[in-house]
């Protein structure tokens, strides 16, 4: 065989080049469909922001021309979520055109007869779909540039914002590649447009689906699992790529190994197209499915997860495991029959492949044993400490997903999980009492009976979730319910608070405070709406943030056991919206007299004692309280002062960091603020501090 093309192979080549420049001549409607939905999404959004303005003022100061440039900057960057979606929507349509010849019979036999391989016009198609949208899409991205250009902008800015347009194009043009792709290749799994674009929505979502279906699943049947950690929001960008290029957020955590990773499942994707269209029978043309093994394999793939989330639907309207199994029968069946009629186009061969569909559903009934009955023991598996790296714990608002590395906390956190069952759990349905105030007058009060009830809540108990990080990398998220005050829940907050992780994290958040955050401070008669004490957007005051870091300089388990009188939540600023935490304010503390209004201890307390209609105490386990357990202290503001100062805290009795004496309960009741409600109440619960209940207390507390 020499070097020289035969004149055949010229004659396939000079055929192809036609076939490519007739294709791009007959596309110009596309393109123009193209650059009008681009120049809708990219170019008018731009105009309507009034890009004019600065233009219009000859003596415009630095700081507006700065402001402006600014908002300019900000707001090409949000195009992108703009950009993208459209490529997606683009690449959809430009997908299908690739394929449209072997949807139809007539024009796959006659594309198939010109002397043309089938990788040529694969190649050829594929080629001038990309390119229509690419030219249209480049000329708006130009003239967008040309726009930015033209404005008043301060300096460097107009490097940074042709910077950010350069960005918005590589991401959409990623973006365009990823849908394209996988519509290309969904439509040569396909006879019919309809189906491609099934097909396509099929690819993008079956694994996220399968994903979502399945942790929803074993939250339904274990008692200790935590769905919620494996659904957060990175495991769904991880399981569908393309939301990553929607959103400016996810954006911006894309890295250079997911980039690639990106580009090789798109080149697998193309090469995969061209394989399956070599192998492809023309004579298909018109059937929804072209592959016959893959039919069988279709309906069962979707079958599996709509049976899921069917149960899942059915439970959540109606909350009975019968109507879960009922709503799993029913899902399963339905979407049979659907995808039957789907496949064939023919709704009287919806019972094809019936005993199939029998064998699965004994398959299912299988399945639902191995997890109801809990035969590996999933449910009860706690890892062990050699086997744990890290643990991430949440503990109501007061451990947020703070991951710890130090052994201490890794054990007492096992020691607290497996512990669990060993936990007498309080009833719900018990109740305690205080008396009705509203009934009798001041003097009446001391001495009348309990008889009301104050709190049916359980304080008692609190959930905790932990997430077991192994050092083989595999995360295992548990949701469990203990009780606050069992010496394993101690041991684990004393191993937090004592260790210097749980400081850091601190610090960490306190580090990203800015003046520009803002505040609000909640203490026990703003919580309870006695006085409208609540601030929001009230902006740090100058130069205490250092005095914030030093309030938590050196923390351990002993600084928690002091009276918390309230908590300061703190908000991000514009220039960092992730920055929202809470942070307990002590008596005594330099921020108490900063942030809650008091300037000393004895002014909160007397202002305080002056709202409190009474105080009710309480001695044993709540679990035995009855209407004579009640003690009404005598109305004595030094004793309320008393109490109140040896109080763990009064906003939030389900404080792990604080030891308290749980066999005593503080009942108090405070009078409403407004007039026209000067009998009403709003009552709360607390704890003395461990070791400070009041002598007088206990002679009046048998």
């Amino acid at each position: 065989m020499t070097t020289q093309m035969s004149y055949s192979d010229k004659k396939t080549v000079n055929m192809s080049v036609k076939y490519f420049l007739g294709e791009l001549k007959r596309s110009w409607p596309k393109m123009v469909l193209y650059f009008i939905i681009f120049c809708l999404t990219m170019i008018i959004p731009l105009l309507m922001q009034d890009m004019g303005v600065l233009n219009r003022y000859d003596e415009t100061s630095e700081e507006y021309i700065l402001k402006c440039s600014n908002r300019l900057l900000n707001m090409i960057t949000e195009y992108v979520q703009i950009w993208a979606p459209v490529s997606m929507i683009v690449a959809i349509f430009a997908g299908c055109y690739v394929t449209k010849i072997l949807h139809n019979k007539i024009s796959a036999d006659f594309y198939h007869s010109i002397p043309m391989r089938r990788e040529s016009i694969y190649l050829t198609r594929l080629a001038t779909g990309f390119i229509t949208y690419f030219a249209t899409f480049l000329v708006n991205v130009l003239i967008v540039l040309i726009l930015c250009e033209t404005q008043t902008l301060a300096d460097g800015f107009g490097f940074l914002i042709f910077k950010q347009i350069m960005k918005n194009f590589g991401y959409s043009v990623l973006a365009f590649f990823m849908i394209y792709s996988t519509t290309v290749f969904a439509g040569m799994l396909c006879g019919t447009t309809i189906m491609q674009l099934l097909m396509t929505l099929y690819l993008n979502l079956v694994v996220f689906v399968y994903y979502v279906s399945s942790f929803l699943t074993l939250e339904m049947f274990f008692d200790t699992f935590n769905s919620s950690y494996y659904l957060d929001d990175v495991a769904i960008v991880k399981l569908v790529p393309f939301v990553r290029l929607m959103a400016i957020d996810l954006i911006d955590a894309l890295t250079i190994p997911d980039i690639c990773f990106f580009a090789i499942g798109l080149l697998l994707l193309l090469m995969g197209s061209m394989a399956l269209y070599r192998f492809r029978r023309i004579e298909k043309a018109g059937s929804p499915v072209v592959f016959d093994g893959f039919a069988s394999f279709f309906r069962y793939s979707v079958i599996i997860p709509v049976t899921l989330l069917g149960g899942i639907f059915f439970d959540l309207l109606v909350g009975s495991f019968i109507w879960y199994i009922i709503g799993l029968a029913i899902s399963a069946f339905l979407c049979f029959l659907l995808i039957n009629t789907i496949l064939s186009k023919n709704a009287r061969k919806m019972f094809t492949g019936i005993k199939g569909f029998a064998i699965y559903g004994l398959a299912m009934i299988a399945f639902f044993c191995i997890i109801g009955f809990d035969i590996f023991g999933i449910d009860d598996y706690v890892p062990n400490v050699k086997d744990i790296r890290s643990v991430e714990i949440t503990i109501s608002n007061q451990i947020t997903e703070t991951e710890f590395e130090d052994k201490n906390i890794i054990k007492a956190a096992v020691d607290l999980d497996k512990a669990r069952e060993d936990l007498v759990y309080y009833d719900e349905s018990a109740s305690y009492s205080v008396p009705d105030i509203t009934a009798v007058s001041a003097k009446q009060y001391s001495t009348a009976t309990v008889s009301e009830p104050f709190v049916t809540t359980d304080y008692n108990q609190i959930s905790y979730y932990v997430v077991y990080k192994l050092k083989t990398g595999i995360p295992i998220a548990r949701r469990v319910v203990v009780m606050q005050k069992s010496e394993q829940m101690t041991a684990l907050a004393k191993a937090v608070t004592n260790s210097e992780e749980y400081e850091e994290s601190w610090k960490k958040h306190i580090s990203s405070l800015d003046y520009r955050d803002y505040y609000a401070t909640y203490d026990t008669i703003s919580d309870y709406n006695i006085e409208d004490n609540e601030i929001y957007e009230r902006y740090l005051p100058h130069d205490t943030i250092k005095k914030i870091n030093d309030s938590f300089e050196g923390i351990d388990y002993e600084y928690f056991q002091r009276p918390q009188i309230g908590q300061i939540h703190f908000y991000g600023s514009y220039l960092n919206n992730y920055n929202t935490f809470r942070m307990p304010v002590y008596v005594g503390d330099e921020l108490a007299s900063i942030f809650m209004g008091f300037k000393t201890e004895e002014e909160y307390y007397d202002y305080l004692a002056s709202k409190i209609f009474s105080i009710v105490i309480y001695k044993g386990s709540k679990q035995d309280f009855s209407s004579e357990d009640g003690v009404v202290l005598p109305k004595d503001t030094e004793l309320y002062k008393e109490v109140l100062k040896n109080l763990a805290n009064t906003t939030d009795t389900r404080n792990i960091f604080t030891e308290t004496e749980p066999q005593y309960h503080v009942g108090i009741s405070f009078v409403g603020y407004e007039p026209k409600y000067a009998q009403s109440v709003q009552n709360m619960t607390a704890e003395f501090l461990k070791g400070c209940v009041p002598a007088s207390v206990k002679a009046l507390v048998p």
